[in-house]
């Protein structure tokens, strides 16, 4: 199975490009795009979503666990991304406005 990279860059223009040809999987992770976009947010603790089933894991889960330190330096581009790209409606660290007194 290919495994795909896209990068976006500055001016909003997204390449796509195969990396390896001969890479499999080594887990494969299944969830709601709701619970998706906020685990991009940081706002899913994996250990308490895969244990309540919102999301599923295929795979060895220890790996899973070890790679989230690689995955949090995405959770700062992702909110960057959607405002770069027009999708601001769906950054949900703007979306919430507290009312004023």
């Amino acid at each position: 199975m290919p495994v795909y990279e896209f990068q976006c860059t500055k001016e909003g223009t997204v390449s796509e490009e195969i990396v390896h040809m001969d890479t499999k999987e080594i887990v494969e992770m299944t969830m709601s795009s709701d619970i998706a976009h906020r685990f991009w947010f940081g706002m899913v603790n994996l250990t308490k979503a895969l244990t309540r089933k919102e999301m599923v894991a295929k795979g060895p889960i220890p790996k899973v666990l070890k790679l989230l330190p690689a995955i949090k330096p995405a959770y700062a581009m992702y909110p960057q991304y959607l405002d770069a790209n027009g999708f601001e409606q769906y950054n949900i660290t703007k979306a919430y406005k507290p009312p004023t007194a």
